[in-house]
């Protein structure tokens, strides 16, 4: 099961790093960073995680990881599973060819 606390890590246009924490319960994603909010639904298949996330804007003039200035986009999400890192590809749902490398790291488990 992957129900817990992971941290975020991704790089968007150059020079852009960036980072937050997504909470996975069932197959929910709750999570967000200094300027987003995430929410979504996921799949597991074997050692792959497949999931769309809706990223919203909480501050004026937040700026994405795609270096463009958008109240709300949608995320595709593919990745494989290896223990307590999930290695995945961000792709955006309007326009497949923005893409971008995610990490998630688990940091705690539900009890």
């Amino acid at each position: 099961m992957l129900d817990g606390l992971w941290t975020v890590e991704f790089q968007g246009v150059p020079n852009f790093l960036g980072g937050g924490v997504a909470v996975l319960a069932g197959n929910r994603i709750y999570g967000g960073d200094s300027q987003y909010y995430y929410t979504g639904l996921y799949d597991i298949k074997d050692r792959g995680l497949a999931a769309l996330v809706e990223v919203t804007a909480f501050i004026p003039g937040a700026t994405t990881i795609f270096g463009t200035q958008e109240k709300k986009f949608g995320l595709r999400l593919n990745g494989t599973i290896n223990e307590d890192v999930i290695s995945a590809t961000g792709t955006r749902a309007d326009n497949p060819s923005l893409r971008l490398p995610i990490t998630l790291r688990r940091k705690a488990s539900f009890p």
